[in-house]
């Protein structure tokens, strides 16, 4: 949490009264936000961002819609070694 990462989601693919709850099945399959998902797994890294909870990594589960500049995120974290 360096201040780099957002949390996305396609507000034209949901009612305006839709309770986004950021949930992995909003982003799979048949959620909402699959195409999204689809979208930002083609191109994220185009645009210097990637999933840092793409994947369960013992103790942070998947965060599908959690992005991150990859280049801010690493001089930070070069900064704080």
């Amino acid at each position: 949490h360096l201040g780099t990462d957002l949390d996305v989601f396609d507000k034209a693919a949901v009612s305006d009264d839709y309770k986004l709850q950021l949930t992995p099945d909003e982003y799979l399959q048949s959620g909402p936000f699959a195409p999204l998902s689809n979208w930002l797994d083609t191109n994220l890294d185009k645009f210097g961002f990637y999933r840092p909870y793409q994947h369960d990594l013992g103790g942070v589960a998947p965060e599908l819609w959690h992005i991150s500049h990859i280049k801010q995120s690493q001089l930070l974290v070069n900064k704080l070694s």
